[in-house]
């Protein structure tokens, strides 16, 4: 068994920063505000974060970034699987995220979120297919000039255990 400590995902001589690149706040299902969820990250000794609230895109990057932390614009999207008789019982759901993307990126994108943003969900009623429907909301994030999303390889550890995550 290889134990998650004995693992080297970068090489040694390149710099480390800790950060959070999927956090709530109450402007989806989280406890705190965006001011707060900043000083508690600081506080932890957080260099970065996402405030990637629930099909809503956020750019705190200007109210909150100095010289030590930033913050990266962000949004996880949605898809939901509901049943057809007629009870709309969510059967699955797919939650993507989308962090903005590069310069590059973003100028090759068909348009560029606003901060505060809605992205409504993709509803499907009775049956998908997962795969494309996910595809789909990876597409829109691209075309929004995002970056992620579920066909990427990157994990993350979504809730710091001293965050106020509001259990699902």
């Amino acid at each position: 068994m290889t134990h998650f400590a004995d693992q080297t995902g970068l090489p040694e001589d390149l710099p480390r920063y800790k950060g959070n690149l999927h956090s709530h706040t109450v402007n989806s299902d989280g406890r705190w505000t965006p001011e707060q969820s900043v000083a508690e990250h600081r506080a932890h000794g957080y260099q970065f974060l996402c405030l990637s609230d629930h099909d809503l895109f956020t750019d705190y990057s200007g109210a909150f970034d100095t010289e030590d932390f930033i913050i990266l614009p962000g949004i996880e999207a949605s898809a939901v699987l509901v049943s057809d008789d007629g009870k709309g019982t969510r059967l699955a759901t797919h939650h993507i995220h989308g962090i903005l993307g590069t310069d590059e990126m973003v100028a090759a994108a068909s348009r560029r979120f606003a901060h505060m943003e809605r992205l409504e969900p993709v509803i499907c009623r009775g049956g998908w297919d997962g795969r494309a429907v996910a595809q789909q909301v990876v597409d829109d994030l691209a075309a929004h000039g995002c970056a992620g999303g579920s066909d990427k390889k990157l994990d993350t550890h979504r809730c710091p255990d001293w965050s106020p995550s509001v259990p699902r």
